[in-house]
């Protein structure tokens, strides 16, 4: 686990975090210096005092690529909770580099020493416990199982009897018959001799209108011929 801080003029800018651990833990993470500025290269020390006024000296490793420095916290960096100061020194021949200090917690562990178990279920127990709940599951998927609408013996025959036509007509049984069509005009025979009938001229025939106004002058003749006759 990687914990990274970053220094900008000299002073903790950025950080993952300023918790360095738990007392007691012996999980071990990484502390990741970097510069915002530029790579400050030398010999690079941690140096920290602790609660109690205590102080000490870590020389850190530099990364391959000289881009950070690296320090592992092992367990005697955690062997008591409370604020640690820290100060990042980085040695260059006669020059000296120095962050503005900083602090990190060492949190408090609760460190237990009674077991409570008497009220609590052992291991064994909650695994009974978790096989019931199981088969209690089963059981009630079992029901739903059941109470769902299954098929009569009528029901599944019908379904099993159903037809399986295929859809093409020479799948058919009992087919009808169809009548030969063989000897029938075609329909282009029709048209063609509809085309050869020749309809007659009716140039110089009388019109409808023309035979309705001659009726008409004729009945008007005939009828004034026998007005007079009966005046003769």
């Amino acid at each position: 686990m990687e914990n990274r801080l970053v220094f900008e003029k000299k002073e903790l800018k950025k950080y993952d975090s300023k918790v360095l651990g738990i007392s007691g833990e012996n999980e071990q993470e990484m502390l990741i210096f970097l510069f915002e500025d530029g790579f400050v290269d030398g010999i690079c020390y941690l140096e920290l005092e602790f609660p109690s006024g205590r102080k000490y000296s870590i020389e850190t490793e530099k990364d391959e690529k000289n881009e950070c420095y690296k320090l592992e916290v092992k367990n005697s960096l955690l062997k008591k909770d409370g604020l640690i100061r820290m100060q990042l020194k980085i040695v260059n021949g006669t020059a000296v580099w120095k962050s503005i200090d900083f602090e990190m917690h060492v949190l408090e562990a609760i460190n237990a020493v009674e077991s409570m178990e008497e009220e609590y279920p052992s291991f064994v127990e909650l695994t009974k416990i978790r096989m019931q709940e199981i088969e209690t599951g089963f059981k009630q998927l079992d029901e739903r199982v059941n109470s769902l609408n299954v098929p009569s013996e009528e029901e599944r025959e019908v379904w099993n009897n159903k037809s399986d036509f295929s859809g093409d007509y020479e799948d058919l049984k009992n087919k009808p018959e169809m009548p030969s069509i063989e000897g029938l005009a075609s329909e282009n025979f029709v048209r063609e001799k509809i085309n050869e009938i020749e309809i007659p001229s009716v140039e110089g025939l009388a019109t409808i209108e023309y035979v309705d106004n001659v009726v008409g002058n004729v009945d008007s003749l005939l009828f004034n011929i026998a007005e007079e006759s009966e005046v003769i």
